[in-house]
């Protein structure tokens, strides 16, 4: 199985870390993309997992706006090229559009419930 880790924030890197680890024990592949916020990129650096950076985080609501149309344009085309079998993500904004314009299930973890916008 193909498995696609979207890692939007640091404390994501320490949820899927040993989940990939394990999936990749047991012959899956996985790939994982992300952004630079805070340390996000410098942790995955730090447990050698290798990452396609789909560019800077953002601020500001013409900011975000901005970053999730991009984004969303650079994780539907790295989508095109690999063919994940899922997607997983943490709050999944990006993946959960991507996943359903793509036709690929995508199983998304939530850690704010009071998010209400974009847990919808």
């Amino acid at each position: 199985m193909h498995i696609l880790v979207d890692i939007t924030h640091p404390a994501h890197v320490h949820f899927f870390r040993n989940a990939i680890a394990i999936w990749e024990n047991n012959g899956h592949q996985v790939s994982i993309t992300t952004r630079r916020k805070d340390i996000a990129i410098e942790l995955l650096d730090q447990y050698n997992l290798k990452y396609t950076n789909l560019g800077e985080a953002k601020s500001g609501l013409i900011g975000l706006a901005g970053e999730l149309v991009w984004r969303n344009l650079k994780l539907w085309k790295i989508v095109q090229e690999i063919k994940p079998d899922v997607m997983v993500s943490i709050s999944g904004i990006f993946s959960a559009q991507v996943g359903w314009l793509s036709k690929i299930p995508a199983i998304v973890f939530t850690d704010t419930e009071h998010a209400t916008l974009s847990n919808m």
